[in-house]
């Protein structure tokens, strides 16, 4: 019964819940409203937040501080992909889980649907996530590539490599 409704629920706000995401994991575009009705809440009860398919949504660096600050546990579901905005929400976790089969991607900010914002909004957001990572404790390395890819590009790192910035990647 709480399945169904929270489907419905992400469905009416434009999100998108997989068939094989586990019960009231994160999933979908995340848009402002989606994060106010299902993000917020899951951080103020402590988490953990459970990550399923997302390509990710706007930037919203509030949330990714307060994950932070609050040391919210984070978890990518087994067999699902994040990307953009939920791979940082994931990285900002207090302890960070990929599952197997599961992955954490980045790309370059750009602003989504192309034309919503200036050059100069885009370069203000590239820098504002480098030092969340930073702040996050993640290594230079890291923080470097994932935010000088070029165009459209994204990268996806290696077990090894989240190993390496203390990610329990199984």
């Amino acid at each position: 019964m709480i399945r169904a409704a929270t489907v419905a629920v992400a469905a009416a706000l434009g999100a998108c819940v997989h068939a094989s995401a586990p019960p009231h994991a994160i999933s979908g575009r995340l848009t402002p409203e989606y994060v106010s009705a299902f993000v917020s809440p899951a951080i103020e009860a402590g988490g953990p937040l459970v990550f399923a398919t997302s390509p990710g949504g706007r930037y919203q660096p509030e949330i990714a501080r307060r994950i932070m600050q609050l040391r919210i546990p984070t978890r990518v579901a087994a067999g699902h992909r994040v990307e953009s905005m939920a791979a940082i929400l994931f990285v900002m976790g207090g302890q960070r889980t990929l599952e197997d089969g599961a992955s954490a991607c980045f790309h370059r900010p750009h602003c989504v649907p192309s034309g919503t914002c200036s050059h100069e909004e885009e370069s203000t957001n590239n820098e504002e996530i480098r030092q969340l990572l930073r702040q996050r404790g993640l290594p230079e390395w890291f923080v470097t590539r994932a935010m000088e890819l070029e165009g459209r590009a994204v990268w996806c790192p290696a077990r090894s490599q989240w190993h390496a910035v203390g990610v329990d990647a199984r």
